[in-house]
């Protein structure tokens, strides 16, 4: 039996304290149970990839770690150096974007592949998500095309367990669209239809038949469970939009934020944009009446707009008093 298996736990947690990193690391490696037993210490945060996936499946290393793990990342169609963070993402993006318009040829779409590659991540990583019974902590970034964005984001919601949606408290959505001068809603639908004849049996199943705009709100408000716990939540896309505005600009992008408008116990917000050109609303404005109505109670929101050619972000913070609300 290994020594720390038979401590009372303050004790073997009194010795880790006092252990350095490398020889917390180095202690890791003496047995499975050590591996497992310093896994949620050495790690805050677990990214679920490729190459961590099968440690945490049944039989793999970790599996023993997984009721430990609070906090959990998934990346998907994420290129190495935009993986560091959501100012990095945009950047590139912006970057791309810029070459694209300033080339005198159309940029080819997504490749059929490329989509179908993305989606068997999701359901991979979905799959093994749904086995951490502890997690409170759930980021979720990915980049795809803009005609099967609705489609991807009401798949993973329709795939998060319940007992995960029970326990959330802190929610991250990131969604990057590859945008082009060109994106018009007919090169969307043709698009859609370009790659779905062209996915696998099993990759069609998961993302299902083109949902259009008018039913996208309605359908993730059915898919998405009252989040209780959810207090704390962003979300980054790269679209000039936030819901501080009625227009019809906005209503492409407002499936996001529903299920942000599912929990009543929300208190902290931050919304990224960084679009293409000027939104049309007054971000110094704060929430409306209606807005607050939607976002419940709500003490703090915070609004980072990045525009396309800005050397910085715009950031706007407001807090609000709800006693007796």
């Amino acid at each position: 039996m290994n020594f720390l298996s038979a401590l009372p736990a303050e004790i073997s947690l009194s010795i880790i304290d006092n252990l350095e990193w490398d020889d917390r690391r180095n202690f890791s490696y003496c047995s499975k149970f050590c591996y497992n037993f310093f896994l949620p210490i050495r790690f805050a945060s677990v990214t679920l990839n490729r190459f961590s996936i099968p440690l945490f499946q049944d039989g793999g290393a970790c599996e023993l770690g997984r009721d430990s793990i609070h906090s959990i990342r998934c990346e998907y169609n994420l290129s190495e150096e935009s993986r560091r963070n959501w100012r990095h993402r945009m950047m590139n993006l912006h970057e791309k974007l810029r070459k694209d318009n300033d080339s005198p040829k159309m940029r080819k779409d997504f490749l059929a592949q490329d989509v179908e590659n993305l989606i068997t991540e999701i359901r991979d990583s979905i799959a093994v998500l749904n086995l951490f019974p502890n997690v409170r902590e759930l980021c979720i970034a990915y980049q795809v095309p803009p005609c099967m964005d609705k489609n991807i984001f009401a798949a993973i919601l329709r795939e998060l367990s319940l007992e995960l949606y029970h326990n959330l408290q802190h929610l991250d959505l990131q969604c990057y669209k590859e945008l082009t001068k060109f994106y018009s809603r007919q090169r969307d639908d043709i698009g859609f239809r370009g790659i779905y004849r062209q996915l696998s049996i099993e990759a069609r199943a998961f993302i299902g038949q083109k949902i259009e705009n008018d039913d996208i709100k309605d359908l993730i408000t059915k898919l998405t469970p009252t989040l209780h716990s959810l207090t704390r939540a962003e979300i980054t896309l790269n679209t000039s939009m936030v819901p501080l505005s009625d227009t019809k600009f906005f209503e492409q992008s407002a499936f996001y934020y529903v299920p942000f408008s599912l929990a009543p116990n929300l208190e902290n917000l931050c919304i990224r944009v960084g679009g293409i050109e000027e939104p049309r609303y007054k971000v110094d404005d704060g929430l409306d009446d209606e807005l607050l109505g939607i976002f419940g109670g709500i003490k703090c929101l915070k609004v980072v707009k990045w525009l396309m050619g800005a050397q910085k972000p715009q950031i706007n913070t407001y807090n609000y008093g709800y006693e007796g609300r």
